[in-house]
């Protein structure tokens, strides 16, 4: 028996999202690019997928940019919004970003821009008053992580993309882990450029796609040919784009009653995992509205994250110490360094989803007991 807590890394495939992929990766195979009628056939059903998209955001056609996911997405906004407005050098993140905003704002760095990191309080939420004192009148964008892949804060999008508009910068958002758990208007929030990826909610991996508001202007960052309007040259992934917008109308349509079920799981694995192990302590927002309900931070002291992670690995219960993309790392996470939690403490990540069941709480909430008592005492 093995049991899944592990959906902030990736979702299973969902099987009516495969079954709509299915045509385009057996008899629908033409190259979009291509002038008779079966590339053309393609060609036009691309266009319509992505007027689906367009949709959903509240976002015109041309505002929908298909990627391989979501660090090119987010590659996309950060560098192709610079090459586009070379006029302003200054750029705000925050420290408790992705490693693809962090890592594209440090290459914009060596490019000359200068960058500053806008710091959290102990639940992981930016510190306004030290965001008005560090956004300036040459800020060409503030880039923040909508909802935390780590410990599931959720940043006040409405506020900050105000507060960056009032400055003149343009707001670009992470929404990887929020689009999948929210409807999405774009039409309705101050965000300019936004970034998400199909396999956060039961999509394929390998497609992604950057959103842009009204009148926002970007250059590509690869070349080739002229596919996605010249933002992002490679043919495109036919499949994977049926899969992203088949995956995003069920999210929608399933939202409520998805996130009421992970809401329940989540309360209750907090309250049996504080009960048989008192001392345990929790990352990211008390508040459960401010909060992603599939993401469960918790920190335990006196044992490893990797010896407790292998440990439960073992027994079949799959969680992370942290993001997946900093798993081959040895060094700690930057978001536990940002909000201040002790080193000391092993932390892991349960995030739930579809293959998460309340009937096996107690199991797993005991196992993760025994196994820390056993290391503890080692």
């Amino acid at each position: 028996m093995s049991y899944y807590l592990d959906h902030a890394a990736t979702t299973p495939l969902d099987p009516e999202v495969l079954n709509a992929m299915m045509p385009y990766l057996t008899d629908l195979y033409a190259n979009p690019s291509s002038l008779h009628d079966q590339g053309i056939f393609i060609r036009k059903k691309i266009n319509e997928t992505r007027e689906s998209v367009a949709k959903a955001f509240h976002v015109s056609t041309s505002g929908v940019v298909f990627t391989s996911g979501g660090t090119e997405a987010t590659n996309l906004a950060l560098l192709g919004y610079a090459k586009a407005h070379p006029e302003k050098k200054h750029i705000l993140t925050t420290t408790i970003e992705h490693h693809a905003t962090t890592h594209t704002v440090e290459a914009l760095e060596h490019l000359g821009y200068d960058i500053d990191f806008i710091p959290v309080d102990q639940e992981g939420f930016i510190v306004v008053d030290q965001f008005k004192k560090l956004i300036r009148h040459d800020t060409l964008l503030v880039s923040i992580i909508w909802g935390n892949n780590e410990i599931g804060t959720i940043q006040d999008v409405k506020v900050l993309g105000q507060i960056a508009h009032e400055h003149g910068a343009v707001f670009h958002v992470d929404a990887v882990q929020m689009a999948g758990q929210t409807i999405i208007d774009l039409s309705q929030l101050p965000i300019d450029m936004m970034t998400i990826s199909a396999h956060k909610f039961y999509g394929p991996k390998g497609i992604g796609a950057l959103i842009l508001n009204q009148g926002i202007t970007i250059q590509p960052i690869l070349y080739g040919g002229q596919h996605e309007k010249g933002l992002r040259s490679g043919t495109e992934n036919v499949s994977g784009i049926i899969g992203l917008a088949k995956a995003l109308e069920l999210a929608r349509s399933r939202v409520n009653s998805y996130c009421k079920e992970l809401l329940s799981i989540h309360d209750a694995y907090r309250k049996l995992l504080k009960k048989v192990i008192p001392e345990i302590e929790f990352n990211g927002p008390k508040d459960s509205t401010k909060r992603l309900s599939s993401i469960l931070s918790l920190s335990l002291p006196n044992v490893s994250s990797t010896e407790l992670q292998y440990a439960l690995n073992r027994k079949g219960i799959y969680v992370s110490t942290g993001s997946a993309c900093l798993s081959n790392e040895i060094k700690g996470s930057h978001v536990l360094e940002a909000i201040k939690r002790d080193s000391s403490y092993a932390t892991l990540r349960l995030s739930f989803g579809t293959k998460s069941e309340l009937k096996d709480i107690p199991q797993i909430c005991q196992t993760i007991k025994e196994i820390y008592e056993d290391l503890r005492d080692y």
